[in-house]
């Protein structure tokens, strides 16, 4: 019931002018596989009723341990996400403690043999450590 929810949802916003959209379905654990975190076949129809505006990956993305993330990127890519919101660590952490794993998101993502990668979006924390400074 939750993804007609969010295929409902995602309707109405596109038809009342949304630029674009953040979400992001996992699978259950129950059905993950040694590759598979993503739920391809729900996100990739969430994408296609966007109609060509751009999706992000919420911090669902956070869950997914390291040692998956290259192919998780592919998938998402598959999926046509643009980009990725995420903190590059457990959700509840803030980004900035994360910069090291943030800075490898970012060479894997490069270093994906696609002719295009996603935009990495950093999120959790950014605005508290941004108003600390002088």
């Amino acid at each position: 019931m939750e993804f007609e929810d969010m295929k409902d949802t995602l309707k109405t916003l596109k038809t009342l002018g949304a630029d674009g959209f953040v979400f992001g379905i996992l699978r259950r654990p129950e059905t993950r596989t040694r590759y598979g975190w993503i739920d391809i076949e729900r996100n990739k129809e969430l994408v296609q009723l966007a109609d060509g505006k751009p999706c992000t990956f919420h911090r669902a993305f956070d869950l997914i341990p390291e040692p998956y993330w290259d192919t998780t990127l592919a998938e998402l890519i598959a999926c046509g996400f643009s980009s990725i919101l995420t903190s590059g660590g457990s959700l509840g952490n803030q980004a900035t403690d994360h910069t090291s794993a943030l800075s490898r998101l970012h060479s894997r993502n490069h270093g994906l043999k696609s002719s295009e990668d996603l935009e990495i979006i950093i999120g959790g924390g950014v605005e508290r450590a941004f108003t600390r400074v002088p």
